[in-house]
């Protein structure tokens, strides 16, 4: 899967699990700027403030990049150490 391709799925995934329409929705659900989610479209990798906001969240940071693992920190006990 190319980087852009897999950065966009990371973000569809986000707007899935927080039910949000677009990516503006998205922003300002997770209180980070479009231009944060636009480099994470484009370069597929998740900047530290958004993973951090995924993980206040209760959302695994490595489902959103990968779609692989359970979905919420709750579910994963590899993940309980992020709520730390």
């Amino acid at each position: 899967m190319s980087t852009r391709r897999s950065g966009e799925a990371a973000l569809e995934r986000l707007k899935i699990t927080l039910c949000c329409k677009n990516h503006k929705e998205l922003a300002k659900v997770l209180g980070v700027s479009l231009k944060e989610l636009a480099e994470t479209r484009k370069s597929g990798r998740m900047p530290a403030v958004l993973r951090n906001k995924n993980i206040e969240k209760g959302i695994n940071p490595l489902w959103v990049e990968t779609g692989l693992g359970a979905r919420r920190i709750r579910d994963c006990s590899a993940c309980e150490r992020l709520l730390l």
